[in-house]
């Protein structure tokens, strides 16, 4: 029989074929699957890299506009008009976003987020705006301000009685100074013409030249040589570059020029230091050392080579394990640390002066390191002293620039910032917080929750009885009410809101522990508790608005740090105090208490008093004083009345003195009038704060086009800090 061989080999080529026609099949859906993966993650890849592409460009975009007095603030969609060229990027959802968040004084992080193919990633900066200018209102650099024309303004007085003003001041009328008050003198600048413009240098007004480093002795005849300015300086309580000072607390190590006791005879000053003798090679008692291993070491003594010290403290040259005996011959010494005897030569005796102002060193607070005007007014200045121009003297008589009043209108204070933005609004426009009869329904004179943010106001308290309300009782009080008539011609009333917190354990009950020095019960404060979500916000009153207590002389915040605005519609009544809470001696005595001894002021109280459309001439006014009393006193506070700023039947005999920590401000006139024979003292130190940058208020009006600008336009100058760009594309290389 034949054998078919060739069947034999087609039937094995054919499984062959049908085995790698398999393993082909596998390959290749292994390479199917392998390549899809890969695919999936080389796009994940570029849209990581894209996004962070992106998230680059939005930081590099912000800065470009905050340098150029922009917002820097861009949404994701509003991002996308940046680029001319968008199909790189195709239809998908794609773009960047930026936000800031402040993280001490001026500095900042700038985050942008990048988007592109469903990957977010993020890229932040640090960023500093290292302008010595902020773009503010100028009212708030002014210590007094009257927009009135042909308004005349008088400060006067003799002896502990007489008026003083520490800041600049303007009036759009007349200026009379009489008796031992005082004002303020400008600066020199350049061209003399009263405004500073970019690139000019000034003298500072009775500053004799940039000093720093002093002796004692050297400070105290400094000091004499200026007392008869010292009233007049542009202080700010706080070191500035070339106010002298006594350099003693120094830096703590040598310095060139400094004074030293030469022990050596050398003539060189020599530091302290340690001389240290070698060790001998072997271990001394009190030497450190280290226990071996070895059998028998374990001992918590010291073995020198050869063996060891058993415990009974016999030395050991052999060891038994067992019946045999062992040699320690080959065992060398115990590890120990071979000190050699130090001695500490001292340093010598060298006067510590570092020529650099240090913290808690004494210094003349002679100057702020910033121009200032002086005293400007648009009509005549009587009674200043016109004679030493190198003293910064500026005749100021009549062709200073006109400071226009602030525009209340574009605040649109009486909407909600939660609304639409309306037309040619300013920035910082509407309010936070609605104080209205709304929210006195439940309980017509109070809100008794520290949950909502009018809990600060009482409405329309009772003139004749207390009223007790949730089991808090609302003292009566003496105000007169303000009433309208309506076009159907019915009266109405306008509501009165008093700033006292009835939800406060200090309510009706001033505290003891707040008491000011020892001045007695005349500073005990009821505090008002201005929670976290009612901080930092601007509050609209809609009526009067009353700081006065049958109960309590003096009001504050119960939490230091807390910056809020109130705008009235009509009248603000000031007729008890109100402090902050800063730094004061603690010695001081009511009757000594003044404008200049507010020192670190933590907390900041801006009012604005808006004129009511239904009674015209009589809102918008700030009053200072009490009609049934004539009470006054210190008043801690930003202040701005769209009319007048005028005084409550003030007299010294009632009222030594009124205080103001802050500004006064109207767009009308400062019409504070006092009796020659009866004089009360106005004192008004200039809150610097807000021109300085170092707090950021709420809700004030910007300045309106057209008037005085501060320093170079008040436009930031935004700078990256180095070494803080994060991201992981290449760009920040």
């Amino acid at each position: 029989m034949k054998t078919n061989v060739c069947s034999g080999k087609n039937g094995s080529i054919l499984v062959m074929t049908l085995v790698l026609l398999i393993i082909s099949c596998l390959i290749i859906g292994a390479l199917a699957v392998f390549t899809s993966t890969n695919s999936g993650n080389l796009r994940a890849t570029i849209a990581r890299e894209q996004a962070f592409y992106l998230a680059d460009a939005g930081l590099r975009c912000a800065m470009n506009q905050m340098v150029n007095d922009q917002s820097g603030i861009f949404s994701k969609q509003s991002s996308r008009a940046f680029f001319s060229d968008t199909s790189m990027f195709g239809d998908g959802d794609w773009g960047f976003s930026t936000a800031i968040y402040n993280v001490s004084g001026r500095t900042n992080r700038l985050v942008s987020g990048g988007f592109f193919d469903g990957d977010q990633e993020t890229a932040e900066v640090g960023c500093v705006d290292t302008s010595e200018d902020i773009y503010l209102n100028f009212i708030y650099r002014l210590v007094f301000y009257s927009g009135k024309i042909g308004g005349l303004f008088k400060v006067g007085g003799t002896g502990d009685l007489a008026d003083f003003v520490n800041g600049d001041g303007y009036v759009r009328g007349s200026i009379q100074v009489a008796g031992d008050a005082r004002l303020r003198h400008g600066e020199l600048d350049e061209n003399d013409n009263g405004v500073l413009e970019l690139g000019e240098i000034w003298d500072n007004a009775y500053a004799v030249g940039a000093l720093g480093s002093m002796t004692q002795a050297e400070f105290d005849a400094y000091s004499a040589s200026v007392s008869p300015y010292m009233n007049l300086f542009y202080n700010n309580g706080e070191y500035d570059s070339g106010e002298a000072f006594v350099d003693s607390i120094g830096n703590g190590i040598y310095d060139e020029n400094e004074a030293f006791t030469d022990v050596n005879g050398d003539g060189q000053y020599t530091p302290g230091n340690t001389v240290i003798t070698p060790g001998n090679g072997t271990w001394d008692a009190g030497e450190n050392w280290v226990d071996d291993s070895l059998y028998g070491r374990n001992n918590n003594r010291y073995d020198r080579a050869g063996g060891y010290y058993n415990s009974q403290g016999r030395w050991k040259t052999t060891y038994k394990v067992g019946k045999k005996t062992y040699s320690c011959a080959s065992w060398p010494a115990e590890a120990f640390e071979d000190q050699g005897s130090t001695v500490d030569i001292p340093p010598e005796p060298f006067v510590d002066r570092n020529g650099v102002y240090d913290e808690g060193e004494e210094y003349l607070d002679d100057r702020n390191d910033a121009f200032d005007w002086g005293t400007m007014a648009s009509g005549t200045i009587t009674g200043m002293d016109y004679g030493d121009d190198s003293l910064g003297i500026r005749d100021a008589l009549g062709g200073n620039p006109i400071i226009e009043p602030p525009d209340l209108v574009s605040m649109y204070y009486d909407r909600p910032k939660t609304g639409s933005t309306p037309a040619f609004a300013a920035e910082g426009w509407g309010h936070d917080v609605a104080v209205t009869a709304a929210d006195y329904s439940a309980n017509q004179y109070a809100v008794l929750t520290t949950s909502s943010p009018e809990h600060i106001f009482i409405r329309n308290p009772s003139t004749s009885s207390d009223k007790s309300v949730g089991g808090v009782t609302i003292r009566a009080r003496s105000y007169s009410a303000v009433y309208y008539t309506n076009s159907v011609g019915t009266k109405v009333r306008i509501d009165d809101y008093f700033l006292e917190d009835p939800t406060d354990s200090t309510y009706n009950n001033p505290s003891s522990s707040g008491e000011i020095g020892s001045a007695g019960s005349k500073t005990y404060p009821m505090y008002l508790n201005v929670t976290a979500d009612g901080n930092e916000k601007v509050y609209y009153v809609d009526g009067n608005l009353y700081i006065h207590s049958p109960v309590a002389y003096s009001l504050r915040f119960k939490t230091p740090g807390t910056k809020i605005t109130i705008v009235a519609r009509g009248n603000i009544t000031i007729s008890d105090e109100f402090y902050y809470n800063a730094d004061y001696d603690e010695d001081l005595q009511y009757d000594d208490i003044n404008s200049t001894i507010v020192k670190n002021a933590e907390d900041t109280l801006c009012l604005i008093a808006l004129k009511n459309p239904a009674v015209p001439g009589n809102s918008g006014n700030i009053r200072i004083g009490d009609l049934q009393f004539g009470t006054g006193g210190s008043i801690h506070a930003m202040m701005y009345a769209e009319n007048d700023f005028i005084d409550n039947n003030l007299g010294g005999s009632g009222q030594s003195f009124i205080s103001i920590y802050g500004n006064m401000a109207a767009g009308g006139e400062l019409a504070i009038k006092r009796a020659v024979n009866d004089w009360t003292r106005l004192d008004i130190t200039m809150d610097s704060r807000l021109s300085r940058g170092s707090v950021v208020v709420n809700g004030l009006p910007p300045a309106p086009a057209g008037s005085v600008f501060i320093g170079n336009n008040g436009l930031p100058d935004w700078e990256i800090v180095p070494g803080t760009w994060k991201s992981a594309s290449v760009m920040d290389q």
